[in-house]
């Protein structure tokens, strides 16, 4: 692995030999012969005079684009402020033929309230009266101020408001006579015909002022027209200038600036010719030294990795080693261990049996509950002995793994919980099961803890179904036992594989906590793993794989 690097290492060597310090003296004179730099001044030279000749081309097309444009603008607003000044005098003769009108109103106004207050006597009319004098004031007022760039339409405004004056001084006399000499005197006054006269005059004057106001309006409407156009024209004019204009200028720029691209991509590969050329022609024993010592710290480094690696891998074998050991221990302890506890065990159960059987009913009722504690803890704890004897023998007294038919393990396992699964009701589903290779006795155990489990933790109601089924999966066999029992918590799915482990008191279900840790390790000794899949009152699945090196099939 590393016997390439001397050789790297002795090539630079020979190169750094090579080529010298004259080598090195020669390659400088290169790079400084005058030819080059002549040329390249020359070039720089001529590229900026070129360049000043386009910027000063591009610069000036844009002061006329601006410039034009600030024009434009200027023009544009001027005659936007005329059109305002001609729309604000068209709706000032507007307001001027609504007053004329509102005036007439209000004179019609003014005679109602007379008329009815001649009539009725009733002073509420007077307000009415008095209103409509009061607003004719305010129009007339109003209309002085909006003809005031008007001379002649000031002059006819005069003649109005002498009649209006006059009109509304014979209504007031027709009132204060109502007061003072009654309704007779004021009807005879009125029947004489005076003051519809006089409303005739008023409307000729209106209508005069009217008729004129109508014609200014219509020659201001028709100038607001033709300065509309004139705006439009010089805005698309302008317009069109501008844009032609701001095309040109891009036009220029996108010309320059993919110009100046060409040029600089052209320096750029040029200069990175000359780059690599005097790279190329400039190596030095400095460089070489360095990669002679690059190579050197590179070597330490790699024979230090070589020998830590070494080091780990010794380790690793020796940790796994005593692992091994420890482990075997453990087992032949375990086994040692519940082996030896059988006797000492088997005699206390023995005699605490034959005094439950001999002095059962002659003692007092404290005594028979006191041995029958001793007896169901005797039994118990023969139990666990056995349980954990079967555990530690499924590493310590296994058989080779040979070519073992499931159907005749399923078989056994059945055939050895009989009475169990007669006593239950349950129904048997099965299907084909394959050839694998296995210890048919651990295997047969691994099926007779997990149905015997289906059996124990079914419901109180309905019949106990068992189902054992099994499918071909890439390169492994996965086998199934399902039931239809109480189920079991997702949260203690991993707990239940512990050894010991229980769900529940022994008041409830009987067992040491024993049977699923050694079908785990039944299944892990084959090479597979094991898994449950439940939920509470759903019934369980237990599922285990199996290497598919064995011969058959799985219906």
């Amino acid at each position: 692995m590393f016997k390439d690097v001397p050789v790297v290492r002795n090539a630079a060597i020979k190169d750094e030999r090579r080529t010298g310090a004259g080598g090195y003296r020669d390659m400088k004179r290169a790079y400084e012969e005058p030819s080059i730099r002549e040329v390249q001044g020359d070039t720089e030279s001529v590229l900026h005079l070129r360049d000043r000749k386009r910027s000063h081309a591009v610069s000036g097309a844009f002061l006329v684009a601006v410039a034009v444009l600030i024009l434009m603008g200027w023009l544009n607003h001027r005659l936007q402020t005329e059109l305002h000044d001609d729309t604000a005098k068209i709706s000032q003769t507007y307001q001027v033929i609504e007053k004329l009108q509102e005036i007439l109103t209000d004179l019609s106004d003014a005679e109602t309230g007379q008329r009815d207050f001649i009539i009725t006597d009733h002073r509420q009319y007077l307000e009415t009266y008095d209103a409509a004098v009061r607003e004719t004031e305010r129009d007339m007022a109003a209309l002085k101020e909006l003809t005031e760039d008007h001379p002649a339409q000031q002059k006819r405004l005069a003649g109005v408001e002498s009649i209006v004056r006059e009109r509304l001084e014979a209504l007031r006399n027709g009132i204060e006579i109502r007061k003072s000499e009654g309704f007779q005197a004021v009807r005879a006054k009125i029947m004489g015909g005076r003051g519809q006269a006089v409303m005739d005059r008023v409307r000729s004057r209106v209508n005069e002022i009217a008729a004129a106001e109508t014609e200014l309006l219509q020659e201001r409407s028709a100038r607001l027209v033709s300065k509309t156009t004139r705006v439009n024209q010089a805005r698309l004019a302008g317009s069109f200038l501008a844009i032609s204009l701001l095309g040109a200028v891009f036009l220029l720029l996108n010309r320059e600036v993919t110009r100046r691209g060409r040029a600089e991509r052209e320096l750029a590969r040029q200069q990175k010719l000359l780059y690599m050329a005097l790279e190329e022609r400039t190596r030095s024993n400095d460089d070489l030294t360095r990669q002679r010592k690059d190579l050197e710290e590179m070597n330490l480094r790699l024979e230090e990795e070589v020998a830590e690696r070494v080091r780990a891998q010794e380790l690793l074998h020796e940790t796994n080693a005593e692992l091994g050991r420890s482990n075997r221990n453990l087992e032949l302890f375990a086994s040692v261990a519940s082996h030896d506890l059988q006797e000492p065990l088997h005699t206390v159960t023995s005699y605490t049996e034959l005094l439950a059987h001999k002095y059962r009913g002659r003692l007092d009722q404290r005594a028979d509950t006191y041995i029958g504690f001793i007896v169901d803890g005797t039994t118990h704890m023969h139990r666990m002995i056995n349980d954990l004897l079967a555990y530690s023998r499924v590493g310590t007294r296994a058989k080779p793994l040979v070519p073992v038919r499931m159907d005749a393990v399923l078989d056994q396992a059945l055939a050895s919980l009989g009475k169990a699964l007669k006593e239950s009701g349950a129904v048997i589903e099965r299907t084909d099961l394959p050839e694998v290779a296995g210890d048919d006795t651990q295997l047969v155990q691994l099926f007779q803890n997990l149905i015997g489990n289906a059996v124990k933790f079914r419901k109180k109601e309905g019949q106990l179904r068992i189902r054992v089924s099994c499918e071909r999966k890439g390169d492994e066999w996965v086998f199934g036992v399902h039931d239809n029992g109480i189920g079991i918590e997702p949260r203690f799915f991993e707990r239940i594989f512990e050894i010991f482990s229980r769900l529940h008191t022994r008041e409830e279900y009987e067992g040491s906590g024993m049977g699923l840790a050694i079908c785990r390790k039944i299944v892990e000794r084959h090479g597979g793993r094991i898994w449950a899949e439940s939920g509470p009152g759903e019934g369980a699945s237990f599922s285990f794989t199996m290497p598919g090196k064995g011969t058959g099939h799985a219906a």
